[in-house]
């Protein structure tokens, strides 16, 4: 077959692909690793090819990546920053540890490369990580750097759960850049550095939020785009004095002045906890759910019109951990999900278990429960470290995307419809004999358009065991 046969062959196929049969594209390859909205009809994605080779790319509302750049440095988040895209990525070594952070910067529309710029090198052992500050849109406004206390030479797995020297910091550093990749750093006198770094980030009027936590309270700091501190907001909080500690944190849409924030921890009776947190600093108060023990007793009391989160799936209850926030004008939605990791030791990989998922709608003036929503679901891979679930909001619908096991080596691929005010749950499965067998979604790479969202499937291809994605449109 001549070079002038197959590229003719090539574009014929990718033409039928998006003209005729707009439910599927052809196999592409890479696997992504991230995605964020860039309008109604594409997303941003990081994406990795091989062991060493990553790239950026659009994805379409077609399933087409399309303007694909490779780097050689391991991306870790992605922003929106005027005309560009900001990416912060890391340089590692062997794959696993990070000994520095670097900026790329690309043109938003044809992420043609315009800048590189190292932030970062690690100087000693101390573990260094990297935080950026978005607002609702993901414009991106600033780079939040920290040396932590953790000391990693001679880790292999990262820290434990209860090692509480990452949480802590020796150095905090806040960088804003300019759309020639210019940094500037902010000066913040923050209580950060003396106590456990929880998460931060930042409202349309750039104005910085940093979280943090000691074993009896949590705090977030108000500061300006200058690093003036404008105030404080503190509510209990009980940690063990090695705590386990999640969180996500948002700013609220509707209010830009409060942050929202749902975290999982180990309390001061070694019991696991959630906490639900509405931190408002229009009106100067924190309104909260209060300490929600993981149970038992909390499985049986949920409020779900749809099943009980009883069975295999939810006997590890304990290690429910947020995974999405989602909000309207009236109510605040915390996706959770049980999430495990079983460590094969050394001749053996390590199994990543995705279990059940419990969806609670919260009173947005209240935080009091209005209903919850039982997924029941398992999920276990020894590919990748993500979550089994995500989902989308749309008025008064929520659509999550799930992969679940199905038999041994089997996985089904699912799409749920959960009405928010009258509890009905439509779950359909997406049928992928189109994409070949062997490939298995990882629900975090899911793309959310207009009307339509485009799920990858992920494989290796039959004769090369290369990477090779599908991406497959439904409607919604």
């Amino acid at each position: 077959m001549n070079s002038s046969f197959k590229n003719n062959f090539a574009k014929a196929l990718l033409l039928i692909t998006i003209f005729v049969s707009p439910i599927i594209s052809i196999a592409q390859d890479f696997r992504i690793l991230k995605q964020i909205s860039l309008d109604e009809n594409s997303s941003i994605s990081t994406l990795k090819y091989g062991r060493n080779e990553f790239g950026i790319g659009i994805l379409n509302n077609k399933g087409i990546m399309t303007n694909e750049q490779k780097f050689n440095l391991s991306p870790k988040d992605i922003g929106i920053m005027g005309d560009n895209i900001f990416l912060i990525a890391a340089k590692m070594k062997n794959g696993i540890k990070v000994t520095g952070y670097s900026a790329l910067l690309f043109n938003k529309k044809s992420l043609a490369p315009s800048g590189e710029q190292e932030l970062i090198t690690k100087q000693n052992s101390s573990r260094i990580s990297s935080t950026l500050l978005k607002d609702p849109l993901n414009n991106l406004h600033y780079v939040l750097l920290r040396e932590t206390k953790y000391n990693d030479g001679f880790s292999f797995f990262g820290p434990s759960i209860y090692d509480t020297k990452f949480l802590e910091s020796e150095s905090i550093q806040l960088l804003s850049f300019n759309n020639k990749l210019e940094s500037r750093p902010i000066e913040i006198k923050t209580e950060a550095i003396n106590a456990y770094f929880a998460d931060a980030c930042s409202d349309v009027k750039k104005n910085i939020y940093l979280c943090s936590f000691t074993k009896d309270a949590i705090m977030i700091e108000k500061f300006d785009s200058t690093g003036k501190f404008l105030s404080k907001l503190t509510s209990p909080f009980s940690v063990w004095k090695n705590p386990s500690f999640d969180i996500l944190m948002n700013i609220d849409n509707s209010n830009q002045q409060s942050v929202i924030i749902a975290t999982k921890c180990l309390n001061q009776n070694k019991k696991m906890a959630h906490n639900v947190k509405y931190f408002d600093f229009a009106n100067n108060k924190v309104i909260e759910t209060g300490e929600i023990l993981l149970n038992k007793d909390y499985s049986s009391a949920l409020k779900s019109p749809n099943e009980e989160a009883k069975g295999k799936n939810f006997s590890s209850i304990e290690d429910l951990k947020p995974v999405q926030i989602f909000q309207d004008s009236a109510r605040v939605i915390v996706e959770n999900e049980i999430l495990y990791d079983e460590f094969g030791g050394k001749d053996n990989p390590t199994e990543y278990n995705r279990r059940g998922s419990i969806i609670t709608v919260y009173n947005k003036k209240t935080l009091k429960v209005i209903k919850d929503f039982v997924i029941n679901k398992r999920f276990g891979t020894f590919v990748e470290q993500s979550e089994g679930i995500n989902a989308h909001l749309v008025g008064n619908n929520l659509y999550a995307v799930t992969c679940e096991s199905s038999g041994l080596n089997s996985y089904k691929t699912c799409v749920y419809k959960i009405n928010l005010t009258s509890g009905e749950v439509i779950k359909n499965e997406i049928e992928k004999e189109d994409v070949g067998k062997g490939k298995l979604t990882f629900p975090s790479q899911v793309a959310w358009f207009k009307n339509k969202f485009a799920v990858p499937f992920f494989g290796l291809t039959t004769f090369t065991s290369k990477t090779e994605t599908v991406i497959l449109l439904r409607s919604y």
